[in-house]
């Protein structure tokens, strides 16, 4: 299943705009271009979230000393 910007916006709670700026600066989980039209997989999101997940986590550890 494919999911439209509006849709990815509101699984990560943050606006449209918001994820246009992630996407300028190459971040944000994957998609798929169609012209100018951009799709994402609803999996390779879910993927994305849980990568950032365990990043933010690791580095929460190492600046805690743990």
């Amino acid at each position: 299943m494919f999911m439209e910007a509006k849709d990815v916006a509101q699984l990560l709670c943050i606006s449209v705009k918001t994820l246009d700026k992630i996407i300028g600066q190459h971040e944000g989980p994957p998609f798929l271009r169609v012209g100018r039209i951009r799709r994402w997989r609803r999996e390779d999101v879910l993927e994305w979230i849980e990568q950032q997940t365990r990043q933010h986590g690791k580095q929460s550890k190492a600046m805690n000393g743990n």
